[in-house]
């Protein structure tokens, strides 16, 4: 679009035209456009544009845009996981919050507060960013000339309509039945309907009673006689669904006339004025299995129908037709060989191009090009004006109580032998019917296909638009813009100056009441195959890499059904094996008429397809690259590197062209005498063979004419010509006879032997038949056998899983209380060691305390043991002076005649209980060192300074006592005598010990 609008070199007027054309995109996408699952911004219309250029300078000077079936169902239905047309939610999300919630009473950015956005559960898409999108729309209108109080008109209408579904109809019990009401405790819908009315100019009152009330006039004697008649739900929400389409269908028309009037269309030199035209209409459409086709798919999917036909009479029916129109089929005279072997001549070897089987060679007067996939019968079906699809529908809607059920049983009765007819599944044959579309075959559900079809408006529906108060909705219900209106449910027209849809005059102002949709739908399909017939087609196929409308992401087997589906793969058949590349002899002609001299093209007298055979034959092209049709050239596909060099000479070549061409000339002029000469040589001989067979023939009647006798044997001879022509007759009757008796014998055989084989045949047919029968309702009875055992075998599973499950539970539980028994005996245990640790630690700490204790108690022992000890020595001391001693002491006095043995002359050589520790710390290590000598140790000492010390254990367990003197100072004796005296006593002494 951006090119035509910017290819113009001035403006004519301030805005130009393209620009004001690329404007109306945002309108169109705003309200024609949805989110499908198939494409956010999905077209739920057709439009054809017309652009038209003016002759002198080739700019753009005008367009028009006709639309085609508004899918207005949509407004008040949309299936599961769409949305509504783009319009209602940019309005919800403008920066104007106010501005809604003062002005239209709306919840900004609150879809799901609505009825006929949120049924769908998709209020919002991550691709669309609709407060952008709404900026966009205002710009746009503003750009293309509405006002800014014609677009708060627009808008109210829209806002309105939001309302409008937001209005519950409930069911009341009065003395009519169950009817329709609006309950007064239904606030929300006391107050929607309040706003509609107060948004789409009318009153309450009339809103309401178009909504539950039916207006019928009568026509007999009581002439203009009206009665009401209250409606039930079905029919109300039907009535108040039936206003908001209406509305939006005619504020969707007024737009696109506002949008037509910006864009300068001349439509008295349409015919003259050349035109690009540019149809965009919806895709083929199957919503299975996640939604229900209807009445909208059937019109949409018959319309790509339509134009896939067009595609294939374009592309197949056409270039078929070129090829049989340029006879390039016939044998023609590509080399300069003879037509015909001659003897002698060497054969040449055969192109390895040539051996390619050409499509033009494939053609026949009465053939075909290529196999693709004829859809006529499909349109027969759909749209056939005497017993089609549409007309059926038509023919039921007529009928007194018209029902979508006996819509559905007509046409399984009328069209259940057609081809593209199939018989659905039983279980769904009540509710559906299937047609074999080019793309597939689609289920459409016989749902409301009667209401949808009825192209019917009400006069109590037309006199509420006709008393609202906005401008837009007078517009359309009056008589303004010359009354063009043709309000109906498949097309509007768009063209400034009043034409029809069908663009071939203007249309009627009266309405359309006797169209349906369908017809009308079928008869601008029509008219636009046509317009586009009459033009040169040019195709742009449209090719969805995926169904999850994911980036990066190629679905190779989905992208080639669709390439199979839209005949894309029987065209590049086409392309294969046909002959894509063109020119004409003149334009060949004209390349070289500069480059040869004069004297060369004189000798082919303007004969350009020998001229241009010439050329291939001097540039020795092969002759299997090309074809040679009466007015142009044909290249076989990738040749085109042929017909390059063909146009573009280089000039080294053309200095022996011409020499080349000459050459040509006279081995053609060679070859066609040649082939003269031997094609006279052949008939003279045949012409002097049959004139020397009549001569001799006539020399032999006449050497007989003059002999008699000759006569006579040549009379006898002609009698018995006579009689043997009568025998012969006979002969040849009775073989005759026999002949056909054989004959009729060889028939009745023939016959019987056929009505056996016959009889046969259809016996084998019968019992192949059978057997089909008994093995389908085996394979039924095995269906319905393995279907009954996998419902049971998944009852068991699920039985078996439920008590599994159970059992788990219950073991489950089990351990549970087991690992609770044991994790409180844990715990205990736990606990128990913990009271033992502290016990043993307590323990520790009164075994540290005891031992303390013993050691101290041992000390105390040991203390009180030598302070017995020194009491025991004072006692035995006092003893032994109160009596003069012991036995011992005094024989040992005796033996020695000594004096008594003075005790110490000082204390100090007493063990006290003070000295004791370190006696024995003396007396361990003397014993450690004289142990190897003697067990005892012995000190002399006086009687009186000896002391009894407590035995000890040694390392081997064995006590022995040792005796242990205090050694006192060294005593001083007198003289030498005295100290020898001593020293005898002491080792006496020693001796009485040892001894005692």
């Amino acid at each position: 679009m951006s090119y035509p609008q910017s290819s113009g070199k001035r403006k004519l007027s301030p805005v130009a035209v393209g620009e004001r054309l690329m404007e109306t995109i945002p309108i169109l996408e705003s309200f024609g456009n949805a989110k499908t699952h198939r494409n956010h911004n999905s077209s739920r219309f057709g439009k054809y544009m017309r652009l038209q250029f003016a002759n002198e300078t080739h700019e753009l000077s005008g367009a028009s845009i006709d639309t085609y079936l508004l899918e207005k169902s949509r407004l008040v239905f949309q299936p599961q996981g769409e949305r509504n047309f783009h319009v209602f939610y940019e309005l919800l999300h403008s920066e104007d919050t106010e501005y809604l919630e003062n002005c239209f009473h709306l919840k900004p950015k609150t879809p799901e507060a609505y009825s006929y956005l949120n049924q769908s559960g998709c209020m919002r898409s991550d691709l669309i960013d609709d407060a952008e999108n709404f900026r966009n729309l205002k710009n746009a209108l503003q750009f293309i000339g509405i006002r800014d109080s014609a677009q708060h008109e627009i808008f109210r209408l829209v806002a309105g309509l939001l309302h409008m579904g937001n209005i519950q109809i409930s069911q009341e019990d009065t003395e009519e039945g169950e009817t329709a009401c609006i309950r007064e405790d239904d606030v929300e819908s006391q107050e929607a309907m309040r706003h509609a009315a107060e948004l789409l100019g009318v009153s309450v009152e009339q809103l309401t009673e178009c909504i539950l009330l039916k207006r019928i006039m009568t026509r007999g004697s009581r002439r203009n006689s009206i009665y009401f008649i209250k409606r039930d739900v079905r029919n109300a929400v039907y009535s108040r669904d039936t206003i908001a389409k209406t509305i939006y269908e005619n504020t969707f028309t007024w737009l696109m006339w506002e949008c037509a009037a910006a864009l300068d269309y001349d439509s008295f030199r349409s015919d003259v004025v050349p035109y690009i035209g540019v149809l965009d209409i919806f895709g083929f459409e199957d919503f299975e299995p996640k939604n229900r086709n209807s009445f909208e798919q059937l019109l949409i999917n018959y319309a790509n129908e339509t134009l896939q036909s067009l595609f294939n009479s374009c592309i197949f029916e056409a270039e078929q037709e070129l090829y049989k129109s340029e006879h390039i089929y016939h044998p023609t005279n590509h080399s300069l060989s003879f037509p015909f072997p001659i003897p002698g001549q060497a054969v040449k070897e055969k192109d390895p191009d040539s051996e390619i089987d050409f499509l033009a060679e494939q053609v026949a007067p009465s053939g075909d090009l290529v196999a693709y996939s004829d859809n006529r019968e499909c349109l027969n079906l759909i749209a056939s004006r005497h017993g089609g699809l549409f007309a059926t529908i038509d023919n039921v809607s007529r009928l007194p109580m018209p029902s979508d059920r006996k819509l559905n049983e007509r046409l399984h009765t009328l069209f259940k032998r057609h081809p593209c007819f199939p018989t659905p599944h039983p279980k769904d044959i009540r509710d559906t019917f299937l047609i074999r579309h080019y793309a597939g075959t689609v289920s459409y559900t016989i749902d409301s296909f009667v209401d949808k079809n009825n192209n019917i408006i009400s006069d109590q529906f037309e006199e509420l638009l006709k008393n609202s108060s906005s401008r837009v909705l007078q517009d359309l219900t009056g008589n303004s813009r010359n009354g063009n209106r043709a309000r109906s449910a498949s097309c509007v027209s768009l063209k400034s100056a009043g034409l029809s849809p069908l663009g071939g005059g203007s249309a009627s102002s009266k309405r359309l009441k006797g169209g349906s949709t369908s017809n009308l739908f079928s008869t601008q399909m029509k008219g636009l195959t046509t317009e586009l017939e009459g033009t040169s087609c040019n195709f742009v196929r449209c090719i969805k890499p995926n169904t999850q409308m994911k980036v990066g992401l190629f679905d190779r087997p989905f992208v080639v059904e669709q390439l199979r589906c839209s005949g894309t793969v029987q065209a590049c058949e086409v392309l294969r094996v046909g002959l894509p590349t063109r020119i004409l002899y003149a334009e060949v002609v004209d390349v070289y008429r500069n480059l040869l001299p004069f004297k060369v093209f004189c000798r082919f007298e303007s004969n350009d397809k020998l001229f241009t055979q010439a050329i291939l034959w001097a540039y020795d092209f092969p002759t299997g690259a090309y074809r040679l049709g009466d007015s142009r050239l044909f290249f076989r596909t990738g040749k085109i590197d042929l017909l390059d060099k063909l146009l573009t000479p280089a000039p080294s070549t053309t200095e022996n062209l011409g020499k080349q061409l000459l050459l040509y000339l006279r081995k053609k002029h060679w070859i066609s005498v040649t082939t003269a000469v031997i094609t006279f040589n052949a008939f003279k001989r045949i012409f002097q063979d049959v004139r020397y067979s009549r001569c001799a023939k006539a020399q032999i009647m006449r050497a007989y004419q003059d002999r008699p006798e000759d006569k006579m044997v040549l009379l006898d001879k002609l009698l018995a010509k006579n009689y043997l022509p009568k025998r012969w007759k006979k002969i040849t009757a009775q073989y005759m006879a026999k002949r056909g008796f054989l004959w009729l014998y060889e028939t009745v055989r023939r016959k019987r032997s056929a009505l056996r084989v016959q009889s046969h045949v259809r016996a084998m047919i019968a019992r192949t038949r059978f057997l089909e029968l008994k093995k389908k309702a085996l394979a039924r009875h095995r269906w319905h056998a393995a279907y009954l055992k996998v419902k049971v075998f998944g009852l068991f599973n699920r039985q078996l899983r439920l008590i599994h499950v159970d059992r788990l539970e219950k073991d489950n539980a089990t351990l549970m209380n087991s690992m609770a028994a044991v994790t409180d005996k844990l715990n205990e245990a736990q606990e128990e060691v913990m009271t033992a640790k502290l016990q043993l630690k307590q323990l520790q700490v009164s075994y540290d305390e005891v031992k303390i204790e013993a050691k101290q108690q041992q000390q105390r022992v040991e203390e009180l043991e030598l302070a017995l000890q020194a009491r025991r020595f004072e006692v035995a001391e006092l003893r032994r002076q109160t009596t003069g001693g012991s036995l011992v002491e005094r024989i040992i006095r005796f033996f020695t005649c000594s004096a008594a043995i003075s005790p110490p002359s000082s204390p100090r050589g007493m063990v006290t209980p003070s000295r004791l520790p370190s006696l024995r710390r003396q007396t361990q290590s003397a014993s450690e060192e004289t142990s190897d000598k003697s067990e005892r140790i012995v000190w002399a000492t006086p009687l009186s300074d000896a002391v009894m010390i407590p035995q000890e254990e040694d390392g081997s367990g064995a006590k022995r006592r040792i005796s242990v003197t205090a050694v006192s100072d060294e005593p001083t004796f007198d003289s030498e005598e005295e100290e020898f005296r001593s020293k005898d006593a002491d080792m006496l002494w020693s001796v009485s010990r040892y001894m005692f």
